[in-house]
């Protein structure tokens, strides 16, 4: 396969929005199966519950930020030239993407938002974050709050995939 074949395949695959829907899908998936796990078995010790929720909400974050970026894709806002990752999408900043994709936010979803991308950050791949200021309890995370972000996540999920369909 020739560079300029490529590089035009790699555009095409960039500027489908579906493609980064499917991806979001998956990891919506995978996130779901393991929060029900995660609800079923809240009598585990404590250590299950904070290594599981942490990977649970890097994959829900992971996919919130595929749809967004999908959304951007399909509003034309960020195309791919010259076989390039458009700048504009080399973030995991939620609230930026959100605020880029003209989506409204609650102080509420503001707060999630802000969460998630720590998740996408370092929460849920490392056992420390990337520098000393950046550290805080993330190993307290009470059952009731797990419980309501899965919720506030989920009706997230539908806001985007009503403005997928528009």
């Amino acid at each position: 396969m020739s560079d300029n074949h490529k590089r035009d395949l790699y555009e095409q695959i960039g500027e489908n929005p579906l493609t980064w829907w499917s991806s979001a899908r998956t990891l919506f998936l995978v996130a779901e199966k393991l929060s029900k796990d995660i609800e079923k078995s809240f009598k585990e010790p404590l250590e299950y519950h904070y290594t599981s929720i942490k990977v649970c909400m890097f994959l829900y974050g992971l996919g919130i930020e595929n749809i967004i970026k999908g959304l951007l894709i399909k509003q034309k806002r960020y195309p791919f030239k010259n076989g390039k990752f458009p700048k504009e999408l080399k973030t995991h900043d939620l609230r930026k993407l959100f605020d880029n994709a003209n989506i409204k936010m609650t102080e509420r979803d503001i707060k999630l938002l802000n969460r998630l991308t720590e998740y996408i950050k370092w929460v849920g791949k490392y056992g420390i974050p990337l520098s000393y200021d950046k550290l805080k309890n993330w190993h307290t995370i009470p059952k009731s709050t797990f419980l309501s972000d899965i919720h506030h996540i989920k009706n997230i999920i539908k806001t985007l995939d009503t403005k997928r369909n528009d």
